[in-house]
């Protein structure tokens, strides 16, 4: 049973979207934001480094929370 989720994120917009979901999954999981570094620059210019933070982001909350499961949304540009 999942108790505690963590988001590496304070936005609402990623929080309720994560909500949305997980409320489909575990009802009665709590749903944390915290604010986590991302260890890559504010704004991610590869796939690669949007990747690299969402990780890092997912890692930090998770610990940083204690939560059975961390989550990394991070936003970044890529040329095509």
């Amino acid at each position: 049973m999942m108790r505690k989720i963590a988001i590496g994120s304070r936005n609402p917009v990623k929080i309720r979207a994560v909500e949305s979901v997980v409320r489909k999954i575990w009802t009665e999981a709590e749903v944390v934001g915290l604010e986590v570094a991302s260890g890559v620059r504010a704004q991610p210019l590869t796939e690669a480094e949007t990747r690299l933070g969402a990780a890092n982001r997912a890692r930090a909350a998770r610990v940083s929370a204690d939560a059975d499961l961390g989550l990394g949304l991070e936003g970044g540009v890529d040329t095509l």
